[in-house]
């Protein structure tokens, strides 16, 4: 009698515990990094005259509301011992999302170019923003941000100047079949002094999982440039990307 108090004591107490420790939690997924890098050619026309390989990297993680994402890209050429172009360019931004539609932001961004109107630009900005259209295969986003930017000028005094800025961005993608989509970005930032304009159309198809077939147009413009530099910059660029 007494061993079956025994154990009937041990069942109540220490089975209900076992099979809590066998039914343990399912394990949280950890955010992890993903991205795209880019090798291919290159013809740039306006400040410099170029027909030259590129390479681009872009990495991204999302972490239930926010979003990470940084690019860097460079561009060089030397032809007979001269140089003809020397670009880099990193960005770096933050999203955090209130729902599917609305998210606020803040961007890093450092460009410098030997070859154009500006030798450096950089700059950082907060701002808002929303999809307005938000499907798989078609969406919109627009953002409105507040900064401050600091640019040098390819000039012999090679002038430095700070203000404030103003900027507006628009992001649209179409898919045009399940293999091939279609992208127009754009950004235009305004201060006292320039108003600077990125226009990025693009078109990739898919080759297979990891990898696809890109070409771009991109023309980057100075309202207000140094005496002799052009106010018009353009590149073409055909890429062969890697997905990962």
């Amino acid at each position: 009698m007494l061993n079956r108090l025994h154990l009937s004591i041990f069942t109540l107490l220490f089975v209900p515990l076992i099979a809590h420790a066998n039914d343990a939690p399912t394990p949280v997924p950890v955010p992890t990094w993903n991205g795209e890098g880019e090798l291919g050619f290159t013809q740039a026309r306006g400040n410099t005259d170029s027909n030259i390989l590129n390479a681009k990297l872009g990495l991204g993680r999302s972490d239930g509301p926010w979003d990470h994402s940084i690019n860097v890209e460079a561009l060089n050429n030397t032809t007979g011992g001269v140089r003809t172009a020397e670009q880099y360019v990193v960005g770096a931004k933050t999203k955090y999302a209130y729902n599917e539609r609305a998210y606020s932001f803040a961007a890093l961004n450092w460009q410098k170019d030997h070859f154009a109107a500006f030798r450096l630009q950089q700059g950082i900005e907060i701002g808002a923003g929303r999809n307005v259209l938000h499907e798989p295969d078609h969406s919109l986003d627009l953002s409105l941000g507040l900064g401050y930017r600091e640019t040098v000028a390819n000039d012999a005094a090679l002038t430095k100047k700070t203000n404030p800025t103003v900027s507006v961005g628009l992001n649209y993608l179409l898919g045009l079949s399940p293999s091939a989509t279609f992208t127009q970005d754009l950004n235009v930032t305004t201060g006292k002094d320039n108003t600077y304009t990125e226009a990025v159309t693009g078109l990739k198809v898919t080759i297979n999982a990891s990898l696809a077939l890109k070409s771009s147009y991109t023309v980057k413009h100075n309202s207000t440039v140094p005496v002799g530099s052009k106010a018009t910059d353009t590149v073409t660029a055909v890429t062969l990307v890697y997905g990962f």
